[in-house]
Order: structure tokens, then sequence, then C-alpha cells
């Protein structure tokens, strides 16, 4: 069945963060009890969009929304991207950074 917050002729999430091509984690339990939020990035695929992204980064924030989990952020990066460029809060290194990832054009 459709989905019917989705509109058009947009790709399917799984062809959309294909594109993209991040891969995430959820934060492990130490990493919680530190206090951090978000996920970690695994992965950057070659040829991906999420070029400015990098393995080890951490994610809490995609556009103005934290995010707490890997389910919720490709939600919220699949929903994105699909219209927009989508901007990505990431810490690494202990230095926050803001990346703007692009929108994914439509196939007709």
């Amino acid at each position: 069945p459709a989905n019917p917050n989705v509109q058009g002729r947009t790709r399917d999430s799984e062809q959309i963060l294909q594109a993209l091509g991040i891969k995430v984690r959820d934060l492990s339990v130490p990493e919680r009890m530190q206090g951090l939020r978000g996920v970690v990035v695994t992965e950057v695929s070659q040829g991906g969009l999420a070029t400015q992204v990098k393995s080890g980064d951490l994610i809490d924030m995609v556009n103005s929304t934290l995010i707490s989990g890997a389910t919720e952020f490709f939600r919220h990066l699949a929903a994105s991207a699909a219209v927009q460029n989508t901007g990505l809060r990431l810490n690494r290194d202990g230095k926050m950074l803001s990346v703007n990832l692009p929108a994914i054009p439509r196939k007709d």
C-alpha cells in the first residue's frame, strides 16, 4: 500500500538513502552514558552524495530536529532529502560542524 505521506513520484527511502550513501548505528550504552545523543556514522560510500560526512562522525540533528537513533535518523533524512537540501549537525573529534546534503532529484 502507498504511504499517504509521500508525495507523487518521490523515490522510496531506500533509493534516497543509497544515493546519499551514508550508514549509521545507534549509540552504545557507554556512549549514551557519556551523555551523547544521535547516531554514529559507520560508513560513507564512495560516489554517495554525503561527501562531507566521515565515518566516526556523531550526528545528532537532521535539519533542526534532534534525533535519538538510526531509525529516526533515516526517516528524517529520507523525508527531507526527497524534497530539499538537508542540514546535518555533527560532532567530529569534539568539534560541532554543520553540513548540507543536496536534495535527491526525482526520476520521472
